[in-house]
């Protein structure tokens, strides 16, 4: 009695240094079940927002879910229900988010999942870090940054305008060798410290996100050969060499031209001789730059992107900068779609190369200029190299692209970025079934976003109930991807209709059949998320099935119809047998107008009625019923 009452003690010590730990992290938390329920939070959680322990914990995972959700301002990842997150046991969500209120408090917010000793899931955990001092120091570090730069490159501009104008012109008089070397000093100085003042510049922007980048398709061989005249002065200075190796066939890369050239113009530094090469390899252009300098040890390898830093050499030493170039160097690759690459020995020189994605220009005859003015195109795939393939298709049509390499960031871009269309592999790890698609297809934001798949298994059936809108078999043709893409966005101008109806054979038909006579179709299988749906979507019709989950047909066609925002839709009501008529005379009379047929067997016929509606355009300020 007195081991177990020992026993008991030690764990009750136990678990409250435990709860003593972890309340005085100085992050938030808490821990929700496999369902969604919350089991715990600690202080930090109560004090960041207002709430106390009792009043989380009694909550159901509907209650939570939207309680998280009006904490933030904008919050991706709490807008889905907690279940979606708490039966993954796997992955780790990441965001950024900002509290409702006053304070505007600023988080890292991830989300965990939590093994048993036994590696039992056993649960989720949010963890909310505050960041908001360290958010409000990098704003003021890159305000102060950029007003210095922009103060310090006036004067800059004068000084080395007017000791070029001393040193050019003769005009100005004789100058004598001493005073000639003097000035030569003042005008590299002058030129080092406007080096600085742009790499500072660039490298504030580019952690604020400033940066703007015009990408389109350019010829890289041709602009490094206007590009290098503007080398030579350099070059004639320090008796270097400059060795081009280019491909004959002209090839367009897609990128900015200005900070193309600025990557180039980064890459030569001390060497006396060096070589410059283009080599093709779809989807991208190998650019390598070959020097024969002073090389560099592992050790500085591993460092060399690393902001201010400088080899510890002699050599590199006298040369000068700024430290900066080879970090804004590999930030401007890797927002153009390329990546950066380094090899070097001591003493044997380096090669510093990088890649840029091949731009497949079409002939923009091949399709319409008005559809794709602004447009802006979600590209998923968890291959780097397709990524690179279909966004230079894409851009080389004159699209705006994003790319995105898993579900979770695709399902956070689609929700910020509000793309017009996307295209995703269907065969993406670890979403088994689809369930991004599905995803997208059941969240309000996403839902009305056009989807191509792109895949090598052709599961039509279960794409079309889903919501895709087309589907492409791998490997993909730039010809075939544009013109199901043109067609897409021609079908936009249709009005959307949504399916709401139970998951069955005979709705997928249905579904086949209005898309082969050019009707627009979304499923929506939950009468809980047409709701959610139908304000954003702004659809020209509405089939609802009598049968659908979880409130039934005629209790969500009264929901509507309650609501002024959606009381004139045209609704189709499917699914109630002529002879139940009379049950339903008093529910369906004062709702307006509503088409009924019991569950006719010849899909062509719901088809003309669907496509008659559309065409009419009548509305319930029409208060009718028609019985089929």
């Amino acid at each position: 009695m007195q081991l177990a009452e020992a026993n008991y003690a030690q764990l009750e010590h136990t678990k409250s240094q435990l709860r003593a730990i972890i309340d005085a992290s100085q992050e938030a938390m808490l821990f929700l079940s496999p369902d969604g329920r919350p089991l715990k939070v600690n202080m930090r959680f109560t004090d960041f927002f207002g709430l106390d322990d009792t009043t989380v914990l009694s909550q159901s995972a509907d209650q939570l879910a939207a309680l998280l959700k009006g904490l933030f301002v904008d919050a991706p990842l709490l807008d889905r229900p907690l279940t979606w997150d708490t039966t993954d046991q796997e992955h780790i969500f990441r965001e950024q988010q900002v509290q409702v209120g006053p304070e505007r408090r600023e988080f890292d917010f991830a989300s965990l999942p939590v093994m048993n000793v036994d590696q039992t899931y056993i649960g989720r955990l949010y963890v909310w870090h505050d960041v908001t001092h360290e958010r409000e120091i990098d704003r003021m570090k890159s305000g102060f940054v950029s007003m210095v730069s922009h103060e310090l490159r006036t004067p800059l501009t004068s000084i080395k305008g007017y000791v070029d104008l001393i040193l050019t012109d003769e005009t100005v008089g004789e100058l004598t060798g001493l005073q000639r070397e003097f000035l030569g000093i003042v005008r590299n100085n002058a030129r080092r410290l406007m080096s600085l003042v742009n790499d500072l510049l660039d490298l504030s922007h580019m952690e604020s996100g400033k940066i703007e980048l015009h990408c389109k398709p350019l010829d890289i061989t041709l602009l490094i050969r206007e590009l290098l005249p503007s080398f030579q002065p350099g070059l004639d200075e320090k008796r270097q060499t400059f060795t081009l190796h280019l491909p004959e066939k002209a090839s367009k890369v897609l990128g900015d031209a200005d900070r193309v050239t600025q990557i180039l113009s980064n890459l030569p530094s001390n060497a006396h001789k060096y070589d410059l090469s283009v080599e093709i390899a779809e989807p991208v252009a190998h650019v390598e730059v070959n020097d024969s300098g002073i090389g560099l040890s592992t050790e500085e390898q591993a460092k060399l992107f690393t902001p201010f830093y400088r080899a510890h050499n002699p050599a590199a030493e006298a040369v000068g900068g700024t430290g900066l170039g080879l970090v804004i160097t590999r930030s401007l690759v890797e927002m153009q779609g390329g990546e950066i690459q380094v090899s070097s020995e001591p003493g044997q020189g380096s090669t510093f190369g990088f890649t840029l994605p091949l731009a497949h220009v079409l002939d923009p005859s091949t399709f319409p200029q008005e559809t794709l003015l602004g447009k802006r195109i979600l590209v998923v795939d968890d291959d780097t190299d397709t990524r690179h393939l279909l966004r230079s298709y894409l851009q080389g049509a004159g699209y705006e692209v994003m790319t995105a390499p898993n579900a979770m960031t695709t399902f956070q871009l689609a929700r910020t970025a509000r793309p017009d269309l996307i295209t995703l592999d269907m065969l993406l790890p670890n979403t088994a079934d689809l369930p991004i698609l599905e995803l997208l297809k059941s969240d309000a934001i996403t839902a009305s976003i056009p989807v191509i798949l792109l895949t090598v298994v052709n599961n039509d059936g279960q794409r079309r109930l889903l919501g895709a809108t087309d589907y492409l078999d791998k490997p993909i043709e730039a010809s075939d991807l544009l013109q199901r893409i043109t067609t897409v966005f021609a079908d936009l101008t249709q009005s959307l209709i949504l399916l709401v109806a139970p998951s069955s054979k005979r709705h997928e038909l249905l579904i086949s059949a209005l898309r082969e006579v050019g009707h627009r179709v979304t499923f929506v299988p939950d009468g809980r998320k047409l709701l959610a749906l139908v304000k954003r979507a702004h659809p020209g019709l509405i089939i609802l099935d009598a049968t659908v989950p979880p409130m039934g047909g005629l209790a969500l066609l009264q929901a509507l119809r309650a609501d002024p925002a959606t009381y004139n839709l045209p609704i189709i009501m499917n699914g109630i047998q002529p002879g139940e008529l009379g049950m339903h005379w008093q529910t369906l009379t004062p709702i307006g107008y509503v088409d009924i047929w019991g569950n006719p067997s010849h899909v062509k016929a719901i088809v003309q009625v669907i496509t008659q509606r559309l065409q009419t355009g009548t509305s319930a300020s029409d208060p009718q019923i028609t019985i089929m």
